[in-house]
């Protein structure tokens, strides 16, 4: 890719505006200002003409610069001071804007003071998110494939703008007692497009709207000499209210219906499948045996509530004694009580009509933290220094969840295969009229041995928490006016458990479909029940099904691990420091330090022995997993955040659970046959903010505190650990059985900074 750009100012202007005529003379160094009744008043403007000539990829272009022409307000400023003080209603006043116009980034600042009475300040920002950027040209689509359909446009992209607003109010700024307050709202809102895995990939339009309120409220106390102490509430409520749907439909079937194949075509592969055009026509007729989609819908609304109390202080009181500290403590609560997503598709492997996901979660972080530094002057060149902090914080969630597969009916009429043929219309309830034995009736859902359960009833659970508390002591000596050395130690001490599990409700196999018997229990006896009954704790119903549990009789996904992992972690370093000024304007720094962390205990693991429906440890909420072209993996989910929120999230799959991880490998043949290339209607452009008319979607955001990044990895209970560096959703450890070994290192780090 080419992209040149260049960029023009014309016309740029700075004017000293007047209220009214001058009373004070101007230099030409600065403008003295203009006297307005009691106070000086100075105003400037800085606005021109920007003329951006852009060659090559546009979409390029926006996603990292996105400055576009026309005309723009590069600046304007407003500064008012009273003469005296004694102001009517404010003694000083600063406004200031820029980047209006059509730029990406506009900033309004506002503050407004009264001496003894008031301090007012605000600000207003406006940022433009374009994401399009085309990583290559033809990622997905091979030139051998028939039709040959290459990909120019990047199948994932993002218009959003984000408002975001603060003001804050402190009342008698220069008393002993003075009060705080504020007031935050951040909307990120705008259009989008990502893809879903379903045995293809079709694009989907997204509408974003997160929204978060926070409020503020303070007081400070500064009766005793040189210490203030400090009481802070704050409530932050969130909530998403976005969707996702297909609105790709380029195909159609030969009933005329709309369809979305996707936009993986590689033929040779058989995706999305191996003829995937029978007819030329306008637009393409296409077959209906491809995996595709003929409805995609994805709502949900998140809501949050996290209330925060934060005590601190600050204190000079004791001679050669500086100390500050805070003691917080938060509680955030989160549910999504609506979230559902719905596919009416053909996926061939499977042979699943689509299906429905739901259920409500429910998903809370508590946290405390302590910190407290001190510096302690023995002489004018000696200083003594700790610092010492505790953060302890869990994350616990549960998400009940219900799950339907749609399966076809045996053929009405001739012709009908694949997004043709009709949706069973079977559950409990009336399977044993719709469908009676020996399940060969045209109205029965027809599986495949690989098919999963009709009707999958779970309760999925996931905890992750740490504690943990440093120490750091250092010594401080300045050498010289220009050469200062300290030496110091760290200790860490850090504890991290983590729990996951998924109970079976009710997961229910009904039966029916092509190669059933009575050895495989007409197809019922598959999935998790595939030893058929007795085996898992599956049973035998009277209307022919197998379920797997109830909410009497909760049984533990098969292959679940529903122990609990304990790691614990200490760590300690030796620092050393030298700091070199040998000009006003340059410091030099070098910090060689030696960390060692010993060897650790195993991890101990507390096996669940008994499961009732709403369990003891629960955790985060769902999220929406990633997809990939070749491999479908559903990623661990995240959990609830008490601060900003998310940037673009993926898709989930279709099979989505809440803990642990699911792959689903798709492997395809290859089968060369004529080409033939057929214009296939381009997916729609990025719609700019249009207004959404999508019911919103399930999302939830990831922990305000990162779990760490460098841990130990549990191999099985009772035995020892092997060192890792782990992201943060944990995976499974490796099959080393190790002890943490004992690790010295001694990097000498340079850093160099002009002050």
């Amino acid at each position: 890719m080419k992209l040149l750009s260049k960029v023009t100012l014309l016309g740029s202007a700075v004017l000293m505006l007047a209220v009214l005529p001058a009373r004070a003379q101007q230099t030409d160094a600065e403008p003295a200002g203009i006297t307005w009744g009691d106070y000086i008043t100075h105003q400037s403007v800085e606005f021109g003409y920007r003329d951006s000539l852009i060659n090559g990829n546009l979409n390029s272009y926006q996603t990292f610069e996105n400055l576009g022409s026309g005309v723009r307000l590069f600046d304007y400023t407003l500064e008012m001071r009273s003469l005296d003080h004694n102001g009517l209603l404010f003694d000083n006043l600063s406004f200031s804007n820029f980047g209006y116009g059509g730029d990406p980034n506009n900033v309004t600042r506002l503050r407004i003071e009264k001496n003894k009475w008031y301090d007012f300040r605000g600000v207003f920002r406006r940022d433009e998110n374009f994401w399009n950027y085309n990583l290559l040209a033809n990622p997905l689509n091979p030139a051998s494939s028939n039709p040959a359909v290459p990909i120019v446009n990047s199948p994932h992209a993002l218009d959003l703008v984000r408002r975001m607003q603060d003001y804050d109010l402190t009342l008698l700024p220069q008393s002993r007692l003075r009060f705080r307050l504020g007031y935050s709202r951040n909307v990120n809102e705008g259009p989008g497009f990502t893809t879903l895995d379903g045995g293809t990939e079709p694009v989907l339009a997204e509408n974003f709207k997160f929204t978060t309120n926070a409020y503020r409220a303070g007081v400070d106390f500064r009766f005793l000499p040189k210490t203030t102490i400090s009481f802070d509430e704050l409530l932050t409520y969130f909530k998403q209210d976005s969707g996702v749907t297909d609105q790709n439909f380029p195909f159609v079937l030969s009933n005329g219906t709309p369809a979305d194949l996707g936009i993986v075509f590689n033929t040779v592969g058989k995706t999305p499948c191996q003829m995937p055009i029978l007819s030329p026509t306008t637009p393409p007729t296409a077959n209906p045996n491809c995996n595709g989609f003929l409805a995609y819908s994805r709502v949900g609304s998140p809501r949050g509530f996290f209330p925060t109390e934060r005590v601190a202080f600050q204190s000079n009181y004791f001679k050669n004694l500086a100390m500050s500290g805070s003691l917080g403590y938060s509680r955030d609560d989160s549910s999504v009580p609506n979230f559902n997503e719905f596919m009416n598709s053909w996926t061939s492997r499977s042979g699943s009509r689509g299906g429905t996901v739901g259920g409500p979660s429910d998903a809370k972080r508590l946290s405390i933290n302590v910190d407290w530094a001190g510096d302690y002057r023995v002489t004018d060149k000696f200083h003594i220094v700790d610092e010492f902090r505790w953060d302890k914080w869990s994350n616990p969630g549960v998400w009940d969840t219900a799950e339907t597969s749609f399966f076809p009916t045996l053929p009405t009429s001739p012709g009908q295969v694949g997004l043709l043929l009709p949706i069973a219309q079977v559950n409990p309830a009336t399977f044993s009229t719709v469908c009676p034995a020996p399940f060969t009736a045209v109205a029965c859902p027809q599986h495949m041995p690989t098919s999963g359960a009709d009707i999958t009833n779970e309760l999925v659970s996931q905890f992750l928490g740490q504690n943990l508390k440093t120490n750091t002591f250092e010594l401080e000596y300045q050498l010289t006016t220009r050469v200062n050395a300290r030496v110091g130690y760290l200790y860490t001490d850090r504890s991290i458990s983590d729990f996951s599990a998924t109970v079976d409700t009710g997961e229910t196999y009904f039966p029916g479909g092509p190669g059933g018997n009575a050895g495989n229990f007409f197809l019922a006896a598959r999935g998790d029940c595939a030893g058929g009954p007795g085996v898992n704790g599956c049973v035998l119903n009277s209307d022919g099904s197998i379920t797997e549990g109830s909410l009497a009789r909760p049984l533990p996904e098969s292959g679940n691990d529903s122990s609990r992992n304990y790691y614990h972690i200490h760590e300690y370093a030796f620092l050393a420091g030298l700091t070199l000024r040998p000009m006003d304007k340059l410091r030099v720094s070098a910090a060689p330090t030696t960390t060692r962390l010993p060897a650790s205990a195993p991890a101990r693991c507390r096996p669940i022995r008994s499961m009732r429906p709403i369990l003891p440890c629960a955790g985060p909420v769902l999220t929406a997993p990633s997809t990939s072209t070749k491999t479908a993996t559903t990623s661990p989910p995240s959990t609830i955040s008490s601060t900003a929120a998310p940037t673009a999230l993926s898709p989930p799959s279709p099979r989505a659970r809440a803990c642990g991880s699911i792959s689903d490998t798709i492997t395809r043949t290859s089968s060369p046959r004529p080409k033939s290339v057929l214009p296939i209607p381009a997916r729609p452009s990025l719609p700019r903010r249009a207004p959404s008319r999508v019911p919103p979607v399930l999302w939830v955001l990831s922990p305000s505190t990162s779990p760490p990044t460098t841990s130990l990895s549990p191999t099985s209970c009772g035995s020892p650990l092997s060192a890792s560096p782990r992201p943060s959703d944990m995976p499974e450890a490796s099959s080393a059985a190790t002890l943490f070994s004992s690790i010295s290192s001694s990097p000498l780090a340079r850093s160099i900074s002009i002050i």
